[in-house]
């Protein structure tokens, strides 16, 4: 068990994979910008802005970002705050970052550089041991403890994997050598799933809707063939599982 863990992000997704890990670390922190928030965690065990309903585990508690003496502490850190503030936040942390054990949970491309989450961060800190996390994972479900499956991208180091199934193993995972594959597949997902909002508005039926998905799916697999050593990445959570969920559920965003 990882005595202690740093989760940087106190929105949803920040807080409901602090609830997660929780049972398997000594002690969760989770870094948040918005006092009221942070304060909510520490005087009521509840982030009352996204899950007001929820009594967060006893060994959670919240730090401001600027707060950084127990962030130097921690043995691993989950990054889970959007992919626009991915670079701003770990430049501004780098100090406390650099020689850890560092997960990212963020989806996206930097723009116009096109990097990856995993890409910006060993740019930014220079460390080797980055792992991303990525699957059809809804926050709200995973906070309340929902069966949900997930792809961890950490390399073929097997201690980097020991690591993620101690840290993560509330959830059903699967795992990828191909990092940057991983990360990639929850950018594309993205992009068809629009595509098939736009689609449905227009041609409103089931046959359309799945003749259109399957579509999109097939040229998906073109592009991970093309540049992913991962032979099974199509049937993957980070694939398969994302793509589904984000173009079929209405509470995706």
């Amino acid at each position: 068990m990882i005595s202690k863990v740093g989760v940087i992000g106190a929105g949803s997704m920040g807080t409901a994979i602090a609830q997660s890990i929780s049972g398997r670390a000594g002690e969760v922190i989770v870094f948040g910008r918005k006092r009221e928030v942070v304060d909510s965690i520490n005087t009521d065990n509840c982030n009352k802005r996204y899950f007001p309903g929820l009594r967060l585990n006893p060994n959670i508690r919240a730090r401001q970002m600027d707060e950084r003496l127990d962030l130097a502490d921690c043995e691993a850190v989950i990054i889970a705050v959007p992919s626009s503030e991915v670079r701003s936040i770990v430049t501004a942390t780098h100090d406390e970052l650099t020689g850890k054990f560092l997960v990212t949970v963020a989806k996206g491309l930097e723009y116009p550089s096109l990097k990856t989450m995993s890409e910006i961060i060993r740019d930014e800190t220079g460390n080797p041991d980055i792992a991303c996390f990525s699957g059809p994972t809804f926050a709200d479900e995973i906070a309340y403890g929902h069966i949900a499956g997930a792809t961890i991208g950490a390399g073929d180091d097997p201690s980097l994997r020991r690591t993620m199934l101690g840290l993560f193993g509330e959830f059903v995972l699967d795992f990828s050598d191909d990092i940057r594959a991983v990360e990639l597949c929850g950018v594309l997902k993205n992009v068809y799933a629009i595509g098939t909002g736009m689609w449905d508005s227009v041609y409103g039926n089931h046959n359309e809707h799945y003749t259109f998905l399957n579509m999109c799916y097939k040229e998906m697999c073109i592009f991970l063939r093309a540049i992913s050593l991962d032979e099974g990445i199509f049937t993957k959570f980070c694939c398969f599982g994302d793509f589904n969920l984000t173009a079929n559920v209405d509470k995706s965003r």
